[in-house]
């Protein structure tokens, strides 16, 4: 039996900038690019290698919506394809590509609370979480490992101004990327009273589902609202949270303008 690996190790964060680029193969080594293989291959979010053989993502990118009840159902296991290893998802000598996922873990509670559409802005989600559990074991390296999952109890409002970084692809709605290269951006935890400002009523919806706000330093960065958020505690790096929302002007953060991330780490 393989021991739990150590978590949340970079080899290279020392090199990280402030506002953000796109990333080296080793910064991130946990992020993954997620597809689904349908008529053709179509990309479909992001996700985050947590041990030898899970990664979690947001429910929607490994599922169909019931068009009733607007609740996620995870796709067949042969749909979902998963890159990582690379800093450019169409790298084909570095990229590693897995198809065997054994089984998909939906949220029982993860939906949609409006049809795609509806919603001037992404349509609001909640419980939007799923684990994927792979046929064989990663073999870990300086460029896919895994990341810690958020433990701390801390409650939010103490952590205002503390560096979290959104990681992903550019991303349009119609889910395929611009860019297969990968790419961080510095955000920054928001105050709970500035969070309730912008997204007070989309919270009071969510019910049951756990938020809070982070607000971006560079409005001319694109982002993507599935980028997942990294934070450092110490040495090691942790899985603080997925956005869910976020506000658009002409496809960029609104600068100052903070967005909604899904509290992972709650569930």
């Amino acid at each position: 039996m393989l021991a739990e690996p150590t978590c949340g190790i970079m080899s290279s964060d020392s090199s990280l900038i402030i506002g953000g680029r796109y990333s080296s193969r080793e910064q991130f080594p946990w992020f993954v690019s997620v597809f689904q293989v349908l008529d053709r291959t179509k990309f479909y979010g992001t996700g985050s290698i947590i041990s030898y053989r899970h990664v979690v993502t947001k429910a929607d990118s490994v599922s169909s919506t019931d068009e009733d009840t607007l609740k996620f159902i995870a796709v067949e296991v042969d749909q979902v394809k998963l890159v990582l290893g690379s800093e450019n998802y169409e790298d084909n000598d570095k990229s590693i590509v897995i198809n065997g996922v054994e089984k998909i873990f939906v949220h029982p509670e993860a939906k949609s609370l409006q049809k795609f559409g509806d919603s001037p802005n992404s349509v609001p989600r909640i419980f939007n979480v799923a684990v994927m559990k792979l046929k064989k074991n990663l073999q870990f390296s300086t460029v896919i490992s895994p990341v810690c999952l958020w433990n701390f109890d801390s409650e939010i409002d103490t952590q205002i101004g503390m560096a979290v970084y959104a990681v992903g692809n550019d991303v349009g709605y119609s889910r395929y990327a611009t860019t297969s290269l990968k790419k961080y951006l510095l955000t920054r935890i928001d105050t709970t009273e500035k969070c309730n400002e912008t997204w007070g009523e989309q919270k009071e919806i969510r019910v049951g589902s756990k938020f809070f706000c982070v607000s971006g330093e560079n409005n001319s960065t694109l982002m993507s609202y599935d980028d997942p958020l990294y934070m450092k505690v110490g040495n090691k790096w942790f899985l603080r949270g997925m956005m869910n929302s976020i506000s658009f002007l002409d496809r960029k953060v609104i600068l100052n303008t903070p967005v909604l991330v899904e509290n992972i780490g709650a569930y």
